[in-house]
């Protein structure tokens, strides 16, 4: 049986020690296991509560990271209970000396604090490939003891025949309620279809217009009516409009005061309650544009003047205090086809993103691009720290770098955004408030 059998393995884990799993987690992936991350797997604006339930339930392996942090979490705790409650295979991975809980000491499990990052990913994937390829076996016999205690002291937790044949039919059931669900699906399909193929043929005549064809956006200024150049008064002396070419396409943003951002810069919300809106609130000060989230799923979105398109640039942001519960996002391509969204998770990860629209909840696994961990990010648990976005995109070609990091360079084919705006985008979840601070954005093209 190979290690990438899809049997999901969720990983549990403090806060605290939440770069260490994303790294750990960006491993196991590339080592090709399905492994179940709530940084990585929860879709966009879901409830994290239930889909982390959602996961527990539909996991087969459960991995949790023991420091002092995780095993005093009472959200841990739930999660170990009942992962253990309902014969889960247990993997427990030990970052920091700590005591381990009971009910984890009889489980075979990793010991990080006696090796390298690299050796106990070795270990890692050893034992996870071992409880992938175990059908109904025990995983409860302990190789390396915990906190003094031998293995041959503690009672092995072995299987039922009863229990096994249980999980057995209940995969049955599952399996056959997904066929049936398939086949009544395939007949209201095929009725729907039916209806509209007859709807079409009697309507056509009557509703069918030509197809709308989108003019293209000037950028001249526009030319006098025939009114003005066939009066016989003499023209009065206008100001002469400035052409859109005029408008700065490569500068350093300075923040130099409310009034000019506002002018330069529009902001829009995604997935927006208009009551929550309000909970958006941002002030230029210090040379830097202060940005509050006060409430829960709150996406605001800054984009640059709309009449400067680019299909080649480079957005550079310095952006403090971000924190394990905060996003911020740069956007290129924007446009009425989508956009490219590069979002940098304040627990040191990133996600780079295609979205279709602003009234979309879509930007689930099958619209991500690339994804994974940070090296070298700097958090801000204790205090306020920098760190340097770079993102790049010429037509479809995207890259990425934080704090002088290649993350990514790839050439993006499945979805076409040859150019568009250039933004920024900062997001609240469930944890609030936020406060981020934006130093400075450079805009280059080259």
């Amino acid at each position: 049986m190979s290690p990438a059998k899809p049997l999901q393995t969720f990983i549990s884990y403090s806060r605290v020690n939440q770069q260490f799993a994303i790294r750990l987690a960006c491993e196991l992936k590339s080592a090709g296991f399905c492994v179940w991350m709530d940084q990585f797997d929860i879709p966009t604006g879901a409830r994290w509560d239930e889909e982390i339930e959602k996961a527990l339930k539909e996991c087969q392996i459960f991995l949790f990271i023991m420091t002092p942090a995780s095993i005093t979490s009472q959200n841990a705790k739930d999660e170990v209970g009942y992962a253990i409650d309902h014969g889960k295979h247990v993997l427990p991975v030990l970052l920091e000396p700590c005591e381990v809980p009971l009910r984890l000491r009889r489980f075979q499990y990793v010991d990080f604090t006696r090796k390298s990052f690299k050796e106990g990913i070795e270990s890692a994937t050893k034992l996870l490939s071992k409880l992938v390829n175990e059908t109904g076996t025990s995983v409860s016999e302990t190789a390396e003891p915990v906190s003094g205690i031998s293995a041959g002291n503690e009672p092995r937790t072995v299987p039922t025949v009863k229990g096994a044949a249980a999980h057995r039919i209940q995969l049955a059931s599952r399996r056959e309620g997904k066929f049936t669900s398939k086949l009544i699906t395939a007949g209201i399909g095929l009725g729907i279809v039916g209806v509209l193929i007859v709807a079409t043929i009697i309507l056509r005549p009557l509703v069918f217009t030509p197809p709308y064809s989108p003019s293209p956006i000037p950028t001249t200024e526009p030319a006098r009516s025939r009114i003005q150049t066939e009066t016989a008064e003499p023209p009065t002396p206008t100001i002469p409009v400035m052409p859109t070419t005029a408008v700065l396409r490569s500068f350093t943003e300075d923040f130099y005061s409310y009034e000019q951002w506002e002018m330069d810069w529009t902001l829009l919300f995604r997935h927006g309650d208009p009551k929550k809106e309000s909970n958006f609130k941002y002030a230029i000060a210090d040379g830097n544009l202060i940005v509050d989230l006060t409430n829960e799923f709150v996406w605001g979105y800054f984009l640059y003047n709309p009449s400067v398109i680019f299909n080649n640039i480079e957005l550079e942001v310095v952006v403090a205090n971000l924190r394990s519960t905060d996003t911020f996002g740069l956007i290129c391509q924007f446009s009425d086809r989508g956009w490219y969204e590069f979002d940098i998770n304040g627990g040191g990860s990133f996600r780079a993103r295609y979205v279709d629209t602003m009234d979309s909840s879509r930007d689930e696994d099958r619209y991500i691009i690339d994804y994974g961990y940070i090296p070298g990010f700097k958090d801000s648990y204790a205090t306020p720290r920098e760190n340097t976005i770079r993102a790049g995109c010429d037509k479809n070609n995207l890259t990425l770098f934080v704090n002088g990091s290649e993350l990514m360079k790839h050439v993006q084919s499945r979805f076409v955004l040859e150019q568009g705006q250039i933004g920024i985008a900062i997001r609240s979840y469930e944890n609030y408030p936020i406060h981020l601070i934006v130093e400075s954005i450079k805009v280059n093209e080259p």
